[in-house]
């Protein structure tokens, strides 16, 4: 044999021998030495392909991503089905020949190598050549029985015992290819039967189920970081390097590992990676991961940081997208910790362009940039004024608390919200609000309001009750031009004008509100269309 350039697996028995002795190193911690990019600094990954960072929660979302295309069906039918760039080719005939035979030494770091691998008994078998030497950097080689053993003065003497592990490398062109020399002997027994070796420039695991694959030391990382093999699964692919901008993907077993220039993160299969992918993958608003899949959630739930947002998942709601721009306001909340919850809703737009969405326990309301937070309470009465649709338009306040016996408000464009424990949420607006305002809000003898306001009275008008009373309006579009604003009707009048009919009753609407016994009127008394209404020893003349 002239050389390891037609070097053959493959011959008979040879498999047997090689399942049966490959070296076992239980799991991916027995491996000898990690792939540089991994573990030192002497690999250097693809030129246009950062260094991964590590994925966490991180900090809020970047920017929006880059404009983006939405991916047609024949192409979501047939994603990453476009094939890789071509591999380099094995060693030439000229680079064989280049390559020379070692005689006459009685020890070498390949026998070396050998001997403490248990010489012709052990892994390997006895050698069927000599020892080659000149490959690149000074190194050398040689065949044995059941594998082969590749020594450089960076990496040291290493075994390769799979034979699909050194097709794989061969593939990429032996340690002239973008591997480089091996850094770790062939280990085995990883899950589902499975093996891999560590080189310069990253790995190669094959399994009976997927074959063997080169994983590139920039995608380590990320692939370490989502339990390798246990997790994401074996790959199952080649790196595809055809995406939009040069970027990358490679597929595994259980999810995909994605390059970009924000570093390597891994989307591992599963609900998170099902929202991504009805947005278009990295060609939707979310664009590229910057971060992997965080587990172990508030009630069991999982979430990934994107280009243009995030993606949050809980069994209780669902995979549902945030936003970047959402995002701060909604990690100031305390993100799902927080009174507002998981997502529930995708964002929405609103009538004005601007966005909204909603969450468990409220909703993000976004105006010019300004992103207001509505607590579910304060929502309740929102949503029955047809949201920002409606004759609230959106909000113009953030909630305010503390007010009279534990209530809060918020202020919207054409009106407010007022929410207590004992009345739950009512809108005040148009003149009753102004009314509202006349009697000093919550604080005044009217209290909090019990209904919302209801218009389509006689003439016109409309009304709203409250804890200590009612207000009205005889004609809100007359009143409104007059100048005038909703008159209040408080016990004893409200029973009595009750009992007339209201509005439409002999007593009309109210033209004043009431006045109380003082100096000066020494009987209660309340003005209405039918007259003026005194309480006199228990009867109204």
């Amino acid at each position: 044999m002239s050389g390891r350039a037609r070097r053959r697996w493959l011959r008979g028995g040879l498999v047997a021998a090689v399942l049966v002795g490959a070296l076992t190193v239980p799991g991916q911690a027995g491996a000898e030495t990690a792939p540089a990019a991994a573990a030192t600094a002497e690999a250097t990954p693809p030129s246009s392909l950062p260094d991964p960072a590590s994925p966490n929660r991180g900090p809020r979302p970047g920017a929006a991503a880059a404009t983006s295309t939405p991916l047609t069906a024949e192409e979501a039918a047939t994603r990453g089905s476009s094939e890789p760039a071509p591999r380099p080719e094995g060693r030439t005939a000229e680079a064989s020949a280049a390559i020379e035979p070692v005689t006459g030494a009685a020890s070498s770091p390949i026998t070396d190598k050998h001997a403490a691998l248990g010489g012709d008994a052990g892994v390997l078998g006895p050698a069927i050549d000599v020892e080659y030497c000149g490959l690149r950097d000074g190194g050398c080689h040689q065949d044995f029985t059941a594998g082969q053993i590749v020594w450089s003065p960076s990496t040291g003497a290493r075994a390769l015992t799979d034979p699909d592990v050194y097709r794989e490398w061969e593939a990429w062109g032996l340690e002239d290819g973008p591997l480089g020399y091996p850094t770790s002997d062939t280990f085995c027994g990883l899950v589902n039967g499975g093996c891999g070796q560590h080189f310069e420039g990253g790995s190669v695991y094959t399994s009976p189920a997927t074959g063997a694959w080169a994983v590139d030391a920039a995608t380590l990382p990320a692939w370490a970081a989502a339990s390798w093999e246990r997790g994401l699964g074996y790959p199952t692919a080649d790196l595809d390097c055809t995406l939009q901008d040069g970027n990358c993907l490679q597929r595994f077993e259980r999810g995909i590992i994605y390059w970009s220039p924000t570093g390597a993160f891994a989307v591992p299969r599963g609900p998170v990676e099902a929202r991504w992918a009805a947005g278009a993958w990295e060609r939707g608003w979310l664009g590229f991961p910057t971060s992997g899949q965080f587990c172990g959630l508030r009630g069991g739930g999982c979430g990934q940081h994107f280009e243009g947002g995030s993606i949050y998942w809980s069994p209780a709601t669902g995979a549902r997208a945030v936003a970047a721009d959402g995002y701060g306001r909604w990690a100031a909340q305390g993100w799902e910790q927080g009174g507002l919850g998981y997502p529930t809703s995708e964002p929405f737009l609103q009538v004005d362009g601007s966005y909204g969405q909603h969450f468990q326990g409220g909703s993000l309301y976004e105006k010019w940039g300004d992103v207001r937070v509505l607590p579910a309470a304060i929502r309740t009465s929102y949503q029955r004024h047809h949201w920002e649709r409606g004759p609230l338009g959106g909000p113009t306040s953030e909630a305010f608390c503390g007010l009279r016996n534990g209530g809060c408000g918020q202020h919207f464009v054409g009106g407010t919200i007022y929410w207590s424990p004992a009345t739950g949420a009512a809108a005040v607006r148009g003149l009753v609000l102004q009314g509202y305002e006349f009697e000093r809000w919550e604080q005044g003898a009217l209290g909090y309001p019990t209904t919302e306001v209801f218009c389509g009275l006689r003439g016109g008008g409309c009304g709203q009750h409250f804890q200590g009373g009612s207000l009205y309006t005889r004609s809100h579009v007359a009143d409104m031009a007059n100048g005038w604003v909703a008159v209040p009707v408080l016990e004893p009048f409200l029973s009595a004008w009750a009992a007339q009919g209201w509005e439409r009753g002999a007593w009309g609407y109210p033209l004043s509100g009431p006045r109380y016994a003082d100096g000066r009127t020494p009987y209660p008394m309340q003005v209405f269309e039918g007259g003026n209404k005194r309480l006199v020893d228990g009867r109204f003349i």
